[in-house]
């Protein structure tokens, strides 16, 4: 029964996890680029502080390459933009999160778990494999998926 009322609607399963994901990245690169939503507080300062005390080599550039892919690449993501290209840069990023910043925080059973980084990194993978899907920028001027 939800298969018949649901299945013309199956394309468009991109919508929904491109808009949600791309916010939550946006909203975190906003935080990295500015330090106004007060999760690290500092902007891009306390970025590389943060990924300096990690172990992170140049900190200062990886900590404006990651505000600015976050950032800008949510943006993207929302409007279904350069999805693919996004999608991996993001995939890879969460990676990097999970490995060099939560791991060494405890795991996913600590306070801080990454749960989160998880998430956004499975949905950052399925819209790689995915693509933006039919109701995106990417498809309305350039007739295809980039």
């Amino acid at each position: 029964m939800l298969a018949r009322i649901f299945a013309p609607l199956s394309s468009l399963w991109p919508l929904p996890l491109r808009v949600a994901v791309g916010i939550v990245f946006a909203f975190h690169g906003y935080d990295k680029l500015f330090g106004k939503a007060g999760v690290l507080g500092a902007g891009v300062p306390g970025v590389a502080d943060f990924f300096g005390n990690l172990g992170i080599p140049f900190p200062e550039v990886f900590a404006w390459v990651v505000a600015s892919v976050e950032f800008f690449g949510g943006f993207c993501l929302i409007l279904g933009l350069f999805t693919r290209y996004i999608s991996l840069l993001l995939t890879i990023d969460m990676i990097v999160a999970i490995l060099m910043a939560k791991a060494k925080l405890g795991g996913l059973l600590a306070v801080r778990g990454y749960e989160l980084e998880l998430s956004l990194l499975a949905g950052a993978l399925a819209l790689l494999l995915g693509g933006p899907g039919p109701l995106s920028i990417e498809k309305m001027l350039f007739r295809k998926e980039l």
